[in-house]
């Protein structure tokens, strides 16, 4: 993190961070929910399966360098 007190409004950044946060949280529910579906799991391909676990596990890394930020930023 870098020190950027007094440049931008620390408090808005932190609400920023923690709506990105749920709407990463709901983009992972989401795809956990698609990727439980046997239905889809059976008629998709396997190159679309693959790409949804692939989102899945990019908006779990995104999500845990979010929460990671807040944490520190609390600290």
């Amino acid at each position: 993190l870098l020190p950027l007190a007094g440049l931008l409004d620390l408090e808005a950044e932190r609400r920023r961070m923690e709506r990105e946060a749920q709407e990463t949280q709901a983009k992972i529910s989401r795809l956990e929910e698609k990727l439980r579906d046997t239905e889809f799991l059976s008629k998709a391909p396997a190159h679309v399966v693959a790409g949804e676990q692939k989102k899945l596990e990019e908006h779990r890394g995104k999500l845990d360098r979010l929460q990671k930020q807040l944490a520190a930023e609390q600290a």
